[in-house]
């Protein structure tokens, strides 16, 4: 259930019952503008198997202060595990869980602050990535040691040249917006932000759209570092 007016309020507080209050709706809606794969349980075991089961992505988990004192001991310790925000009605409660669980970011009763932490935290996490990744097939790849991977770094640059002079085509930009839209299918904001790129995108923009906090920094940003082929190919169509 959900109306025009519970959208305008703002520094709401949360229920423990995640997902079933007005607050959370909205809560939602905010935090697809951060991430194109948000996750909702509200089982406690699926969570937590899920977490288990992720091997190479990282995990930005809000729970409930109730939920917290059970499923912290599990999950805490897991890799995957990059920061976790109680959201409870009762700060006071749950501080103690600080200094127990080092992974806690903070306790959070209102939505701006909860959302102005998150967004910090990804922008720390991604700077982190960019700044201390190493040269490792199995990695991502910001920095290298160009003297020992000297091959492969020159391959990776004529890579970029040439699709750099590859024609703009019609072809070219339906493959990169199929990607995004596959990518991006569960978000509904990113996806009208796709299409928004499709009715309006200019050559002038490229560096407008890549600055944005949008599925093409996301994509292309992954696909720079990880040097993955067929992610940098098929977003050809912004390099030309």
């Amino acid at each position: 259930m959900y109306n025009n007016d519970t959208r305008r309020r703002h520094n709401r507080r949360p229920n423990s019952n995640v997902n079933d209050t007005f607050d959370n709706y909205d809560t939602q809606i905010i935090l697809e503008n951060f991430t194109n794969c948000l996750l909702i349980y509200t089982n406690p075991v699926d969570c937590i198997n899920f977490i288990r089961e992720i091997v190479k992505e990282r995990i930005l988990l809000i729970i409930s202060g109730v939920l917290s004192q059970s499923a912290l001991p599990q999950i805490h310790s897991l890799p995957t595990t990059t920061a976790i925000f109680i959201f409870c009605n009762d700060r006071q409660t749950y501080l103690p869980l600080l200094s127990e669980y080092s992974k806690i970011t903070d306790v959070f009763t209102d939505q701006d602050s909860l959302m102005h932490s998150i967004q910090k935290t990804i922008h720390f996490i991604s700077k982190q990535a960019l700044t201390f990744s190493t040269f490792n097939h199995d990695k991502q790849k910001s920095t290298r040691n160009v003297s020992k991977d000297f091959g492969s770094f020159t391959w990776f640059q004529l890579l970029i040249d040439v699709l750099r002079k590859i024609p703009q085509t019609d072809r070219s930009k339906q493959d990169m917006l199929d990607t995004c839209r596959e990518y991006c299918a569960l978000n509904q904001i990113e996806m009208r932000k796709i299409k928004q790129f499709e009715l309006t995108y200019d050559a002038n923009q490229a560096i407008e759209w890549y600055t944005h906090n949008s599925f093409v920094y996301r994509l292309v940003n992954k696909g720079l570092r990880t040097e993955d082929v067929e992610i940098i190919y098929t977003f050809r169509f912004l390099y030309s």
